[in-house]
Formats: structure tokens, sequence, C-alpha cells
């Protein structure tokens, strides 16, 4: 097939592919929109000379015969936390490997209003879909007042998107927690305390219910240690305030930020991880293999995750419902866990942990 002479600044048109494949640009317009009935051999004939021309589609004008705008809408905070940023990321891939563009509305803060408005903009520019990644219980639970045509679904428990009617993916975190939890038992270690994350986030109260329910079930006392934070400093400060004789025999962190933290509080302050005090996390962030020592944790396939989310929107777009997705997590163990110390913890001289998780000045504490 040889290819039409073009000046190199003009794009290829419709009418050129049907030059080229000797075909009607009706016949062309049938083949790119998939509508209609075309002959194999014309359809391979018309394919071959879109890729020869290297023509691209009107997207505007596809949708008009199609109906279709070939857009998924994503929700997602501007702050960029590690879970729902990779999400977000396999989101975008996963729709680009079906064909589907991604507009993102980056929301600094959730409310019931911020959530409002990115729905009614994603709504006059034609989205198939919306897809919000959004921890927030609060925000989450505001989806059911919503009346959109448009599908949306979410990240959120099961539970919740059982109650909502919403289509759902979520990370099966718990078993990973019982099992990160039951590790730290079978080490010897009763004394755990369990450094929260941010407040108003499912995964932080799912993550508190788990391990408050394992210790229990154990014979055990819960020590919850407040953080509202997924930040690592948030993490550090706190352990930095905490009295070395009564110092935990094992801190389970909400997050791998949180336990990086707790890990560099404990360094300051001269305690071994992890043979004075063993320290566990939950996400596995590409860092956490890195750490000194390196993290034990629980791993998180947010992108399997965006992928699943993606499944959803487009299984709503055809069929007009979902069934929910649940991705399950795996326990990595490393070096951060050893068996619980027999010996009293003593005091040492210690740094300061600043605001930022920073060594600071020298002090005793």
């Amino acid at each position: 097939m040889d290819a039409l002479p073009s000046s190199p600044h003009r794009r290829a048109r419709m009418r050129d592919v049907a030059e080229l494949a000797k075909v009607s640009h009706q016949t062309v317009s049938r083949v790119i929109n998939g509508v209609g009935v075309v002959a194999p051999e014309t359809r391979e004939r018309v394919l071959a000379a879109i890729k020869t021309l290297g023509y691209r589609p009107n997207s505007a004008a596809r949708a008009l015969v199609t109906q279709r705008s070939g857009l998924l809408g994503i929700i997602s905070p501007a702050q960029s936390y590690f879970g729902p940023t990779s999400m977000q990321l396999g989101v975008e891939l996963a729709a680009h490997d079906q064909g589907f563009l991604t507009i993102l509305s980056p929301l600094e803060e959730f409310t019931t209003e911020t959530l409002s408005d990115a729905i009614g903009r994603f709504s006059s520019l034609s989205v198939e879909a919306i897809i919000v990644i959004e921890p927030l219980e609060s925000i989450l639970l505001d989806l059911e007042h919503f009346d959109t045509p448009i599908p949306v679904v979410s990240v959120m428990s099961p539970t919740m998107g059982r109650r909502l009617g919403t289509p759902t993916a979520t990370l099966d975190h718990i078993p990973g927690i019982r099992a990160l939890l039951a590790h730290l038992r079978q080490l010897g270690h009763e004394r755990i305390a369990h450094l929260r994350g941010r407040d108003g986030w499912y995964e932080s109260r799912e993550r508190e219910e788990c391990y408050r329910h394992e210790m229990w079930a154990a014979g055990l006392t819960p020590w919850v240690i407040p953080t509202n934070s997924w930040a690592a400093h948030s993490a550090c400060e706190a352990v930095m305030e905490l009295p070395v004789a009564s110092m935990p025999t094992a801190f389970f962190a909400a997050s791998d930020d949180l336990a990086l933290g707790a890990i560099h509080a404990l360094q300051l302050r001269g305690i071994r991880v992890p043979e004075d005090v063993s320290v566990v996390g939950v996400d596995d962030t590409p860092t956490s293999p890195f750490l000194t020592p390196a993290l034990t944790t629980v791993r998180q396939d947010f992108a399997a995750v965006g992928k699943a989310l993606v499944e959803l929107a487009l299984e709503c777009i055809d069929k007009g419902e979902a069934s929910a997705r649940t991705i399950p997590v795996e326990l990595i163990l490393r070096d951060s866990t050893a068996r619980a110390r027999a010996h009293p913890l003593t005091e040492v001289p210690t740094l300061a942990c600043d605001g930022a998780g920073r060594p600071g000045i020298l002090s005793k504490e």
C-alpha cells in the first residue's frame, strides 16, 4: 500500500485514510467507531492505512458517534500519601491499557462541597465513570447522598461498600495484620504497642480494631499510642516521649512511615532494633527493604487496587453494576523483629527528635 504524499505539517485526515484504503469515509468511520458491519478484509485494509498515515481520530467527533467519551474521572487527595498516590498511578496505567484517558481532580480538602463540585465538573465533561480514592470515612459516607447517572466506584471497606451500594475495591489487610501480630507473639512479645495512624481513615480504624481484637484474644492488654498522622516525625515524637523503663518490647505501626519514625526515635535513644525492641509496619514502601534494619511489614499491592478500580468502572459502564474486588496482602519478614528482650532497658544519653524527625540537641531522659 503506497502512502499518500503529504506535508510534514499537515495532520492525516479521515479522507486520506479512505483514499489510501480505497473505501468511503463512512467505512473508515465504521471501523474506527466499531459500529456497523465491515468485511474483515476491508477492515484490515483500513487499519493498515491508519497505521501508515499515523491517523488519530478526533476524539470529540468520535464521542458524538459512539456516545462514549473514553474518559474516566479520578478524585483523590492532593497530598502525596503513599497509598492513594500509588493507587492513582495504578488507575492511570490500567485505564491507558483499556484505551481510556483519565482526568484528575485532586482535592486539597475533602468536604461534601468539594466532592460535589468535583462530581459536577466531571459530569459536564461527560466522563463515563468516576473513581474515588478517598480514605476518610466521613466523606465516603457522603457518596450515599449524591444522585448522579454516572457510575461511581471507590476504595473502601467491603462493609461500607455494601452499606452504600457502591462498587468497591479494597485491600484485605486484616489477615496480614493478624499474621504480623502472630509473628510477634511467636517471638515471645506480650507488651506490643500500636502506633495508630491518622484519625478518620478507615484503614486506621480497622487496623486498630484488629490489633485490639488480637491482643484481647491472646489475653494481652492493648496499648494504643495515637499519632493522628501517617508521617514519620509523628511516630518519632511519640516514641521519644515514652519512659525507657516502660518501653514496650515491640511496636506495631499502622504504616511503614510510622515504623520508620519509631525506629529513628529508638536509635536516637540508644535502644537497639530489633535486639531491644522489635518494630513492624504496614505497606511495604519501596524504601522499607533498605532501612536499617530492613523492615518486617505487610505488603499491599496498590497497583492491583488501581487496576481493580478500572475493572469495576468498566463493568459498571457496560453492565450497570459490578462485583466488589478484594486484593490480598502478604506478610514480608525481614530484620526488624527478634525474640522479646528478657532484660530491662536502662536510661542512656539520647538525642532529641525535633519536629521534623531529625536529630536535635543532646539531652537526658
